[in-house]
């Protein structure tokens, strides 16, 4: 994970390939932010985290949101998906930012063959 989300980093979770180091796609923890996968070589668009930006955000604090992720992940292999959580989001001043704040202080689900939020 990476750390920051008072100072409004941005949270993601990237995923590598075990044998090659390829990366294979990045999933950030904001509502509103592009995940990217790898295919062929190139990068793609992944779909936006939440379908939308500022729906649970106030005007632009979405880019800036926090939600990095702490320690590491875990994978159920019943569920067969990867779990995250998230930190606080930014600013820390919650009267800063109302709403729901999509997808800080929460714990994620994360499909790891495609790196969408389930």
């Amino acid at each position: 994970g990476i750390s920051g989300g008072e100072f409004g980093v941005v949270g993601k979770v990237y995923a590598y390939d075990a044998k090659t180091g390829e990366q294979l796609w990045v999933r950030p923890t904001v509502e509103g932010h592009m995940g990217y996968a790898w295919q062929d070589g190139k990068k793609v668009e992944n779909g936006i985290s939440g379908g939308a930006p500022g729906k649970t955000w106030p005007a632009d604090l979405w880019k800036t949101g926090g939600a990095a992720t702490w320690l590491g992940g875990t994978y159920d292999a019943e569920t067969g998906l990867l779990f995250f959580g998230t930190g606080n989001p930014a600013p820390w001043n919650s009267h800063l930012r109302p709403g729901d704040n999509y997808f800080s202080s929460s714990r994620l689900a994360i499909d790891p063959n495609t790196g969408k939020i389930v």
